[in-house]
């Protein structure tokens, strides 16, 4: 977090992923660490320049434990997912959603770019930027920006209100994405994206439903279908989708230790430049995108001359 510019103080949402990170401990939620602080600017400068007074002269950083890859950078490098290992990985998210949703805060922003995986196959929910405490039967106001929109709950597009199953309309197109390998519902704009959304789940045959036939069965549709309900009061809890018939049926989900995911790291910032490097070589090299990217995907390095070590770590 660069604070040179910021002239409303440490912003709130770090300051909300910091206080819910260290009342969470749970095998499925990223483990907070500390929060480091590198100096940027010299504190007289900030001192003697009033313009400057409300100017922070650090850099903060939140550190949690580290994860090899999210979800997202395993599905952007060709990763699949067979029905055992989907549901090795869906039954991990859940767990870690059950957990926060017994604690009360809701996690408002779960994504595949949100999920982290270690080597181990130990899924983790991140980013807990936008998480907010709720009331059991209390309704939570709306506000802008939260859920990105792909993974967005209709009632987040039309009504003023929502409720903790905003998180499992948003685990409903995860499942989707581990399925199909792209997102399920991807609008434009929110009106786009309810469109989307009326045109894919409603009517006598939905469109979606028929897509998925092929890919899924019946168990795979029915527990998607639950999360997926437009009327929130009929989707399905995270304690109901952890009991469903999908977990049982065979084949049953593999061990976390069994996912057997690709070496290397998957974090979409390294795919970004990789794939930048690779188009780069191509135009200068004349040789075809798809043979180098196969090539060079178990490759994803990062340069360690762009690091730059903190040195000064301060703790809450």
């Amino acid at each position: 977090m660069n604070l040179e510019k910021s002239k409303e103080g440490f912003p709130i949402d770090a300051i909300n992923e910091i206080k819910h990170l260290r009342t969470l401990n749970h095998p499925n939620i990223i483990n907070f660490l500390e929060v480091v602080v590198d100096k940027y600017i010299k504190y007289e400068k900030v001192k003697n320049n009033t313009n400057m007074s409300l100017y922070y002269p650090w850099n903060f950083y939140i550190v949690t434990e580290y994860a090899e890859h999210t979800l997202s950078g395993l599905i952007q490098r060709g990763c699949t997912f067979d029905y055992s290992k989907t549901k090795c990985i869906l039954k991990q998210i859940l767990e870690g959603l059950e957990y926060m949703h017994n604690q009360n805060i809701v996690h408002r922003d779960i994504k595949c770019s949100n999920i982290l995986v270690t080597s181990s196959g130990i899924v983790k929910l991140a980013d807990l930027g936008m998480s907010k405490g709720f009331k059991e039967d209390v309704l939570l106001k709306k506000e802008t920006g939260i859920v990105t929109l792909w993974y967005r709950a209709p009632e987040l597009l039309y009504r003023n209100d929502y409720s903790k199953v905003i998180d499992m309309w948003a685990v409903g197109c995860v499942m989707g994405k581990l399925i199909t390998g792209k997102a399920i519902f991807r609008g434009k704009d929110e009106k786009h994206q309810l469109e989307i959304i009326m045109k894919e789940l409603t009517g006598n045959k939905p469109i979606l439903w028929e897509k998925l036939k092929s890919k899924s069965d019946s168990m795979t549709l029915d527990l998607m279908e639950r999360m997926l309900k437009l009327n929130p009061n009929d989707r399905i809890t995270v304690k109901q989708a952890l009991v469903h018939p999908y977990f049982l049926a065979k084949p049953k989900a593999c061990k976390a230790s069994e996912l057997k995911l690709l070496d290397g790291e998957s974090h979409e910032f390294f795919i970004k430049e990789q794939r930048e490097s690779i188009l780069n070589y191509n135009v200068q090299n004349e040789c075809t995108y798809k043979d180098l990217f196969k090539a060079r995907k178990h490759s994803l390095l990062v340069n360690e001359d762009q690091l730059s070590l903190p040195r000064k770590i301060i703790s809450l």
